[in-house]
């Protein structure tokens, strides 16, 4: 009977697991796989040929049309290869997470080395917000994205470059600082 009802849970899960994905891929307009498929063999050329700025954009708007762990990977690839560490870094952990839930451990495998050697080269921004500045309302952004309390103070990886730091609170005047954050694990803090 143990047996009996092993055999119905498992092809019942595995059912399940069809139907999700069928349902994913069912969510897709035939056009819009078709130029994802397109965009993606664009970008796997540009690639070779080293345009990773160029082949970038196309990944991304690949995976937002049709998204596909492969895709994904390719993406986090580019971005390695075009500086964006933090954000290649980001993507293969997602890679990786998702190959796990799939039950494709060399997949894993392979998107977790890559996140691994990437870890040590990533650079990091600290937000620091003085306690005399900590007034009702405060909110801190970096490149327009709210920075929540808890990662004040908090070296976070993000790509080297250019970051656009602004803080508002109300009835006082807006502050917005640039901090050029360097590449190979350089840190920087914005006050």
């Amino acid at each position: 009977m143990n047996r009996l009802l092993r055999r119905i849970s498992t092809v019942a899960a595995c059912a399940a697991i069809a139907l999700a994905a069928a349902s994913v891929s069912a969510d897709v307009a035939p056009a819009d796989r078709a130029a994802a498929r397109a965009l993606f063999d664009q970008a796997r050329s540009l690639a070779k040929e080293g345009k990773y700025t160029e082949a970038c954009p196309k990944f991304e708007e690949s995976q937002r049309l049709d998204p596909g762990m492969g895709t994904l990977f390719n993406l986090a690839d580019c971005h390695e290869h075009a500086g964006r560490t933090a954000t290649a870094w980001t993507l293969f952990l997602e890679v990786a997470s998702q190959a796990k839930s799939s039950g494709q451990p060399d997949r894993e495998k392979a998107a977790r080395q890559r996140a691994s050697s990437l870890e040590a080269t990533l650079s990091r921004l600290t937000v620091a917000v003085p306690s005399a500045s900590e007034i009702p309302g405060l909110e801190v952004r970096r490149d327009g994205f709210l920075v929540g309390k808890p990662l004040w103070g908090a070296p976070v990886p993000v790509d080297p470059g250019p970051h656009t730091l602004e803080a508002t609170a109300p009835g006082r005047k807006k502050w917005t600082q640039t901090v050029q954050v360097g590449s190979a694990g350089a840190a920087a803090t914005a006050t």
